[in-house]
Order: structure tokens, then sequence, then C-alpha cells
């Protein structure tokens, strides 16, 4: 006794299906990675500008610094 109408599977429409949410999911994740960067380049802004800072008060040129640090 049949329990129930069997449904003829459309492949084709699936696959579209999946590709679209694979897709939008793709979307997603370049726009967090374009976030991402964002905060990073803005992290080594603030980096760069307390580095610049440290220089001007220790009265250090930057080849000054850089030869301090390689010993």
């Amino acid at each position: 006794m049949p329990r129930g109408v069997r449904r003829v599977a459309d492949y084709t429409h699936e696959q579209e299906e999946l590709n679209a949410k694979i897709k939008k999911h793709e979307d997603a994740i370049a726009t967090l990675n374009d976030r991402k960067q964002h905060v990073v380049d803005l992290q080594k802004q603030e980096e760069l500008g307390k580095l610049a800072t440290f220089l001007d008060h220790s009265g250090m040129t930057v080849d000054q610094a850089i030869a301090q640090l390689q010993g």
C-alpha cells in the first residue's frame, strides 16, 4: 500500500538552487574578507602612528631606529 505520491526529481532545478545558495555565501564571505582587510589596514595605520610618535619623541630617525634594531 503506497504511503504517498512519488515526486519526480528535478535535478536541474535543485542544482540551480544550490548554485544560487553557494553564490550567496561566497558573496557574504567576500564581503567579510573586505571588512577584515579594512580592519587590518586600520590597525596598521594606528600602529604606524604610534611608531611615528615614538620616533618623534625619541628624536630618532627611521634609519637610526632600523640600525639599532638590526644590531
